[in-house]
């Protein structure tokens, strides 16, 4: 299950310790982005890049960008968006979380990631 760690006691860091290798992070992005905006946003977290080993994931539905990432769109590179959720056409409800955490949960196993990292929609999927 990848809920359970190998070592529930120890913190993330000590697990990787203990497996010999960088901790493996799983990153989903928020709704309207996609895996490349979250790797442009974690660029500031570049100290931990010596201890961690970061994956990125997009979400399973196609989606217009969000507005807020309008003015970076020139600086990724990928230029289709993503959500984790299907939006109705009013706006008033979402489907498809239980496949939007297969689908991660698929990929965390995958990976054998050590940690989940959601960012904004992306942490929902983490819920489960």
């Amino acid at each position: 299950d990848i809920c359970t760690a190998p070592s529930p006691s120890l913190p993330p860091l000590a697990m990787a310790e203990e497996k010999k290798r960088k901790l493996k992070v799983l990153c989903l992005h928020g709704s309207g982005t996609n895996k490349e905006f979250i790797n442009f946003l974690q660029m500031s977290m570049s100290c931990l890049r010596t201890l961690c080993e970061w994956h990125y994931m997009d979400g399973i539905v196609e989606a217009d960008p969000f507005p807020s990432i309008k003015p970076f769109l020139k600086l990724i590179k990928q230029d289709t968006f993503f959500s984790w959720l299907k939006k109705s056409e009013d706006g008033t409800k979402y489907t498809g979380f239980d496949e939007a955490c297969e689908a991660a949960i698929t990929e965390a196993k995958r990976l054998d990631a050590d940690l989940l990292l959601g960012f904004s929609q992306g942490s929902s999927n983490i819920e489960k």
